[in-house]
């Protein structure tokens, strides 16, 4: 599934238990969240958190920011099992 905001077209990768809502991702979406490769999406009563990360390779990215630690996140950071989506940037597009 392609999502396409402010320009920027983004590819849905993970759709953990039918999290992503199109509506709700947008009424959240900042442009801040523009600068990274991915964002992730996470559910917590009916509530959706973003959270970009930079690809491994990308020089930007540090020991929290970067999508191998993607896993690391969402056993920490969010409610166990949460429901969560990721969004990755399509290729070609500026970080």
């Amino acid at each position: 599934m392609k999502v396409t905001v402010d320009g920027i077209e983004y590819e849905l990768i993970e759709n953990f238990r039918e999290a992503y809502n199109e509506e709700q991702f947008l009424a959240k979406y900042c442009d801040v969240l523009e600068k990274y490769d991915y964002i992730a999406g996470d559910i917590i009563e009916g509530y959706v958190r973003l959270k970009g990360f930079y690809d491994d390779a990308n020089p930007k990215a540090n020991e929290w920011n970067h999508i191998g630690f993607l896993e690391t996140y969402l056993l920490e950071q969010c409610q166990f099992g949460c429901a969560h989506f990721v969004l990755k940037k399509k290729n070609g597009e500026e970080a």
